[in-house]
């Protein structure tokens, strides 16, 4: 497979080969790019993830774990729908919320 994109991008066809994770995780050039970074995910542990597939001169990328179940609840409803803190203790006391 590596010989035969070789030959495509000496033609110059973009091309690569299609590989399984544990050969992309070595992959010199995904490496590069940061794929297989390991994060530590407070369920899962040391969990390997992968940046956009996009470039930012602006912004580069943070990534962070996947987020829990319910994780991000109280800052949505307060901070993005303007939701008071009695409000939201009476979504939760009727089980609206995790």
């Amino acid at each position: 497979a590596e010989a035969i994109a070789e030959a495509l991008q000496a033609a110059g066809v973009p091309s690569a080969p299609v590989l399984d994770i544990a050969a992309a995780t070595t992959d010199p050039q995904l490496c590069a790019w940061g794929f297989g970074t390991l994060l530590d995910h407070p369920v899962a542990g040391a969990t390997p993830y992968d940046p956009p597939p996009y470039r930012l001169v602006s912004c580069p990328p943070r990534l962070t774990p996947a987020p829990l179940l319910g994780q991000h609840t109280e800052s949505v409803l307060s901070e993005v729908l303007g939701l008071e803190p009695a409000e939201i203790a009476a979504l939760t006391e009727v089980g609206a919320l995790l």
